[in-house]
């Protein structure tokens, strides 16, 4: 086995947090390690941690069209003055990747245009992802890399995206 996932999403009305699922993850790595040992299996032996958020971003909340967008994200912050000749973009893809501290990995920012499932209504999709190593094999470590690509996925959440659309549709303060 070289890979294990753990992936959770809102269901209900209230998003499950990080202080909530991290340790049903640590669990089910527990569980995993136990069946391993039972099974006389080699043990598991980290490489790489990941941890990703996927935040859906509904057209009509705070944007309706593409030129919408230095509302959601202050980023793009190119009015309609700025392009000369060209109009809006019909379509976005953006990137950006920023270095964890300490070298423990680096945390990419992705912006993608989608639909959702249900009733094909237009979405921004904005994925924050942290790749890395923790600084040893230990699962301490392991759990301070996860502690540490959360604070930055959160934080750079938070200076991504409009102080507006963080009070008025994610509820932060």
């Amino acid at each position: 086995m070289d890979l294990l996932y753990y992936n959770w999403r809102r269901r209900e009305k209230e998003y499950p947090r990080y202080t909530t699922i991290f340790p049903k993850f640590e669990g089910a790595k527990n569980s995993l390690e136990s069946l391993l040992v039972e099974l006389a299996q080699d043990p598991i032996v980290i490489v790489e941690h990941e941890l990703t958020y996927i935040n859906h971003i509904p057209q009509g909340q705070g944007w309706d069209t593409l030129a919408d967008l230095p509302k959601v994200l202050p980023i793009f912050c190119a009015d309609s003055e700025s392009f000369g000749f060209l109009p809006h973009p019909v379509n976005l893809a953006w990137s950006a990747r920023f270095d964890l501290p300490n070298t423990m990995g680096y945390l990419d920012v992705r912006l993608t245009q989608g639909t959702r499932r249900t009733d094909k209504h237009p979405m921004l999709l904005l994925q924050l992802s942290a790749k890395g190593k923790a600084t040893s094999a230990t699962w301490e470590s392991s759990r301070a890399w996860f502690d540490t690509a959360h604070e930055w996925i959160v934080k750079g959440f938070g200076d991504l995206t409009a102080p507006e659309m963080q009070r008025q549709y994610w509820e932060r303060e």
